[in-house]
């Protein structure tokens, strides 16, 4: 190769490898045909009595996928035979490749390449060669280094192996030489990319395709795990996007609004979680369970406005005949986040609960379940017929109301009698009442 040859290719590959700028949007693209211009410098053994020189190619290829690909490529080259003047060797060469690509998604990707193919030769005053064939194998690396998401400089560096077959001593003698070939080429992907399919779509937008997405429905805007679900950063039960006390500790009790419960709310030495009676009256002497064996009132809440009725008295029949004047009872039953399960401090409400069902006999009773609007209405819907399941069911099977008195039924959030855009409105909103439907 002449040394001006040398010279131009050495200083293209220079102003192409300082003009690409990675764009973050580059990849291999499946299914894509490519095609590849290239020059390249292709050094002989010494003893084949040829000249380095310069090669040209145009090669055709077709991405598989994101890591394998195919590519035909013809080459085309003019070599100069050592010691003589005149005679020059017209190459040209076809060959197929397999290629690797070994970072397929990132700016910059390696590969490697191995393959084989043929070199024809029309030589010029050397008739003995005019006409000859050879055979050869090549392997190397290179790399892509993408400018945009369809076009990238390519180098790289093979190895080739050359079969000769060496007629002119009339020997059926095959010699074998081995070639260094070092190119550079821009490389143009045309159509491709990741087939439509379901594996693709997300649902919900929250990042996680549906196929790898283990909460399908979750609401917008809500932060995500990597397994599309969401995020509770302090393990409390309570997501994030709904926990107004992020940073509990991890183990401590929450209400369904994240924040630890108070330890003992009615001052009665008895923890809430093991608390039967939460609202005993300070100052009168409780059991283990939390209750007074002299409760002085009955905390009834009624549906609209959480009015406290206060009744004096302890025996059942007086909190009967009470309970005979109100037509709707509102359970202070809370339900633990996305729970359907009654915990134990709440049996005072469903004594009272079956002392209303007693002191309305003959009619058929209504447990219905309310919930607040976070979330979908299909799933508060769901949520709160669950709710009023597990009262209507707990209070036939536990305390006695007959099955065929008592109905239940979900309405989710179609029925606030607060602001849900507030904490306490939302508390409110959540509830379980006892409805007399039939006279």
């Amino acid at each position: 190769m002449k040394t001006g040859q040398i010279k131009s290719i050495v200083l293209l590959l220079v102003l192409l490898i300082v003009s690409v700028v990675p764009n973050a949007e580059a990849a291999i693209k499946p299914n894509a045909l490519t095609i590849t211009p290239s020059i390249a410098g292709h050094v002989f053994e010494g003893n084949e009595g040829l000249e380095n020189s310069a090669e040209y190619g145009l090669g055709f290829g077709y991405n598989f996928n994101k890591h394998w690909a195919a590519e035909l490529t013809s080459t085309y080259s003019e070599v100069d035979v050592e010691n003589t003047v005149n005679d020059e060797v017209q190459v040209y060469g076809l060959r197929l490749d397999a290629l690797y690509h070994f970072l397929p998604d990132e700016e910059i990707v390696p590969y490697f390449v191995v393959g084989g193919g043929g070199l024809a030769y029309d030589v010029d005053n050397l008739s003995s060669r005019s006409g000859d064939h050879d055979l050869f194998t090549n392997y190397g690396f290179g790399l892509k280094f993408f400018f945009d998401d369809r076009t990238a400089l390519r180098l790289d560096a093979r190895h080739f192996t050359r079969f000769v077959d060496d007629n002119e001593s009339g020997d059926d003698q095959s010699n074998v030489y081995q070639n260094l070939v070092v190119s550079a080429g821009l490389n143009f992907q045309i159509g491709g990319g990741e087939p439509a399919s379901e594996r693709m779509f997300d649902y919900d937008d929250d990042g996680i395709v549906d196929s790898r997405d283990r909460c399908p429905d979750t609401p917008p805007g809500y932060a995500v795990d990597g397994h599309g679900c969401s995020l509770d950063s302090d393990r409390d039960g309570v997501i994030d996007a709904l926990d107004d006390c992020p940073n509990t500790s991890y183990g401590v009790e929450v209400d369904n609004e994240g924040c630890p419960v108070v330890i003992d709310s009615d001052g009665d030495g008895v923890a809430d979680e093991s608390d039967d009676c939460p609202d005993t009256p300070a100052g009168f002497e409780v059991d283990e369970r939390g209750c007074s064996s002299e409760q002085a009132n009955l905390l009834l809440r009624a549906a609209d406005d959480f009015e406290e009725i206060k009744i004096a008295g302890t025996d059942a029949a007086a909190e009967i005949e009470a309970l005979a004047e109100v037509e709707t009872l509102d359970l202070g039953i809370e339900f633990a986040p996305n729970s359907t399960s009654i915990r134990s401090q709440y049996r005072a409400d469903l004594e009272q609960a079956a002392a209303f069902a007693a002191a309305h006999p003959g009619v058929k009773l209504m447990v219905e379940g309310h919930t607040d609007s976070l979330g979908s209405g299909s799933l508060n819907q769901s949520l709160s017929q669950k709710r009023a399941d597990t009262v209507r069911w707990t209070l036939v099977s536990e305390y006695g109301v007959n099955r065929n008195r008592i109905v239940a039924e979900g309405l989710g959030e179609s029925q606030p009698i607060a602001d849900n855009g507030t904490k306490e409105g939302r508390a409110r909103n959540r509830r379980v009442l006892i409805r007399v439907v039939e006279p």
